[in-house]
């Protein structure tokens, strides 16, 4: 099922992380919903009691329960998944974000808790798995599936039928050609080109896939 995207109203919404991509996701939020009370929380306590961006005041929270819609506005991808891990027997409401300026093909399947960006593409029949990022001017082609807890930076291009893993970075003006694979927990670096399939947990860097590097630790689940 498609995540809810569309222009409408919230009662509530509580935006967790205080930092530079939280900035982004609260604008687009305002953009794209009429809310009545919006929240920043953190779980650096020296952050409590101060500003944040557009003067909102940024809260202590060490996972209670939250009242109303949730978004992790947080760039590192473990960081996600161990908050979304902790929060498992609330059953939370976590808001897909979607920039008004981003475009979306109507048969494309975005799941819970993702963040969609300015300028970003994503073409027919490709999905997305919840709490990912897709970011400024990155395009996704179509017939892609993009994993859970990924964040797919500024500028990458994902070409027709790739399958990212799970808790995958693709960095910056990264390409993935059509039909590769990335395994899970990989990470592709800034302006690499990938033209062959990616293992799991691996570093993968220059063009046309000339070096696949050394494997990664496998993360804190």
């Amino acid at each position: 099922m498609t995540a809810q995207t569309t222009n409408d109203s919230l009662p509530s919404l509580n935006i967790i992380g205080a930092g530079g991509h939280a900035k982004v996701v609260l604008e687009a939020a305002l953009k794209t919903h009429s809310i009545a009370d919006i929240r920043i929380f953190d779980q650096d306590k020296d952050k409590t009691g101060g500003r944040f961006h557009l003067d909102l005041a940024i809260e202590y929270w060490e996972y209670p329960p939250l009242t109303g819609a949730i978004h992790l506005a947080i760039g590192h991808n473990d960081a996600r998944r161990a908050i979304v891990s902790s929060l498992s027997k609330y059953h939370m409401q976590f808001l897909t974000i979607t920039h008004e300026r981003a475009c979306l093909s109507d048969t494309a399947i975005l799941a819970e808790g993702c963040f969609i960006a300015a300028q970003a593409n994503i073409a027919a029949a490709s999905s997305i798995g919840a709490h990912t990022i897709i970011n400024h001017n990155a395009n996704v082609d179509h017939d892609c599936r993009i994993g859970a807890f990924c964040h797919i930076a500024p500028g990458s291009t994902i070409c027709g039928n790739v399958s990212v893993g799970d808790g995958t970075l693709v960095g910056a003006n990264a390409t993935l050609l059509p039909g590769v694979s990335v395994g899970e927990g990989s990470i592709v670096a800034a302006g690499a080109v990938i033209a062959s399939n990616v293992a799991p947990f691996t570093l993968a860097y220059g063009v046309n896939s000339a070096k696949i590097a050394q494997k990664l630790s496998r993360p804190i689940r």
